[in-house]
């Protein structure tokens, strides 16, 4: 979304060469990929630990670190690796979302400021004109 709004915003008239078909399935793809990848290794972290005792979780959403402290180990290391997991995929969105945005502002006030200069020179000419012109 941060790219659609990025070629939105800045390149604005070639949007629909650039935005096409084909990449917006590339994203979808990439998107259900980073998704699935990232299930996977939840799921490799959970499939051999093991379990006994209470089997239920206090909590309406099974999270995965709700999960592991069921498990009848110690189970520190196994935290740090799903934080660290999870974490990672969180920070990557993140910047990549703040890099495209500050692209945007600094695009939208570059324009602005042409926007005012032209305001600005229209503006004087319009005051001379009506001083002057009578």
């Amino acid at each position: 979304m941060a790219y659609d709004r990025f070629i939105a915003i800045c390149k604005p008239l070639h949007y629909s060469t650039i935005m096409n078909h084909r990449l917006c399935i590339i994203f979808v793809f990439i998107s259900w990929a980073v998704g699935i990848l990232h299930s996977i290794s939840h799921l490799v972290f959970t499939v051999d630990l093991p379990f006994c005792g209470p089997n239920e979780i206090d909590s309406f959403f099974c999270d995965l670190p709700l999960v592991i402290k069921l498990a009848c180990m110690d189970t520190y290391e196994m935290e740090i690796m799903t934080l660290t997991n999870s974490g990672l995929i969180s920070l990557s969105c993140f910047f990549a979302l703040i890099i495209s945005y500050t692209i945007i502002l600094i695009t939208v006030r570059r324009r602005l400021l042409v926007v005012i200069q032209h305001f600005y020179t229209n503006c004087h000419i319009t005051v001379v004109i009506l001083f002057f012109g009578p």
